[in-house]
């Protein structure tokens, strides 16, 4: 039986929350969207999270992350190179949705 479309199907997610926003993600990618994680080069510090499968500490192994980044897709880029800000810059120009979850500056006047 082949599988019907999500509503969302067509859609292109952006995220760069590092992890602010996995149940998002995870939702939109449900609903069929094309859901894009941009990681740091160390990885998404939610890949760190425990526990592991097969008690194997790696940045594919932490269920955590196994069940927040299903259906997504991710990349490595590093944003303090030139070549980084331009991969983002190209995929911000594919993209619908940008998701990102930055703190907000707080005053201090």
């Amino acid at each position: 039986m082949a599988e019907t479309p999500g509503m969302l199907a067509g859609l292109r997610i952006l995220d760069l929350a590092t992890g602010g926003a996995l149940l998002c993600d995870r939702l939109l990618a449900d609903l069929g969207a094309d859901v894009i994680v941009v990681e740091p080069p160390n990885g998404n510090p939610a890949r760190s999270h425990g526990l592991f499968w097969q008690n194997r500490q790696g940045l594919d192994t932490g269920l955590y992350w196994m069940a927040y980044s299903h259906g997504k897709r991710s990349i490595i880029v590093d944003l303090s190179r030139d070549s980084g800000r331009e991969i983002l810059h190209r995929l911000a120009d594919s993209a619908d949705v940008l998701v990102e979850f930055f703190p907000l500056a707080t005053s201090t006047a």
